[in-house]
């Protein structure tokens, strides 16, 4: 997909009310390739609902911090993922789970 369009939208949800009209423009516009934070409380609904959206985008999940985030990400059946430090336990567990897992991605 991203060889189709090089464009890379990165969101940090806040309102989940605000979650699917935003997919909608996107997707509309013809941005497909998303990149969702988990920085908010409403981070991981707001991955679910765009997930399970009508929407066919090529989600990708940034600051995968613990087991627990990577299992979550894996679980909406999301083909990748980013974390902005490198933690090896997750890099070694995302290997054995065959699972595309890039550490050390900052924007900073």
């Amino acid at each position: 997909m991203i060889k189709k369009n090089k464009i890379i939208s990165v969101l940090t949800i806040n309102d989940l009310n605000k979650t699917l009209d935003l997919a909608e423009c996107l997707y509309d516009s013809g941005i497909v390739n998303l990149d969702i934070r988990l920085r908010t409380k409403k981070s991981k609904k707001a991955i679910e609902l765009i997930a399970k959206s009508k929407f066919k985008f090529n989600i990708g999940v940034g600051t995968v911090l613990t087991f627990e985030d990577l299992n979550f990400v894996r679980s909406l059946g999301i083909q990748h993922a980013f974390s902005p430090c490198t933690d090896n336990d997750i890099l070694k567990y995302s290997n054995e789970l065959n699972f595309n897992f890039i550490p050390g991605v900052s924007n900073i």
